[in-house]
């Protein structure tokens, strides 16, 4: 799916407005196939479920918002790594640009690590993914129940939840 990402509201209908949102990013879906076969069936599904979302399609770096801590936590050793933007840029670009792995090497350990396992000091974690549902608002949408029909419904894939504040 290379291009530009697709993103398709569906729900109630308006204009969007929120200060809070709930990323969940699908982190195992791979090729062009299986994400346009799970977003349409995600699609029916959140609307069976009367839920409000936006789908996003297509190679994106996933953060808690535009303005989010830069120092993470190794997953290997626990040092923290206060320029890890700086370092993780080029394999950043490179899998959106699908030319690299998911993989950042800590300059402590040398072990590399996927986005999604490194640790941050504000909490909120990073992932990459090729296919995520955004919930704007989503108070009455999340239930301790939610994310495990939710991750049947994409065939049993590891979720990473990112609380997005704006």
């Amino acid at each position: 799916m290379e291009g530009l990402p697709t993103v398709l509201h569906f729900g109630s209908g308006g204009i969007i407005t929120s200060d809070s949102s709930v990323i969940i990013v699908d982190l195992d879906v791979r090729g062009e196939r299986e994400i346009t076969r799970l977003a349409d069936a995600l699609k029916r599904w959140l609307h069976q479920q009367e839920l409000t979302a936006d789908i996003d399609t297509g190679r994106r770096v996933f953060t808690p918002n535009a303005n989010c801590g830069t120092i993470a936590v190794c997953p290997r050793c626990s040092n923290k790594v206060s320029d890890w933007v700086d370092i993780a840029n080029d394999t950043l670009t490179a899998w959106v640009e699908y030319r690299g792995e998911d993989g950042v090497a800590c300059p402590h350990c040398a072990h590399t690590s996927r986005v999604s396992e490194w640790a941050w000091r504000d909490g909120e974690p990073w992932a990459l993914g090729e296919l995520a549902i955004t919930f704007h608002n989503p108070e009455h949408s999340i239930t301790e129940s939610f994310l495990p029909r939710l991750q049947k419904q994409l065939d049993g894939h590891e979720l990473k939840v990112i609380h997005s504040h704006l």
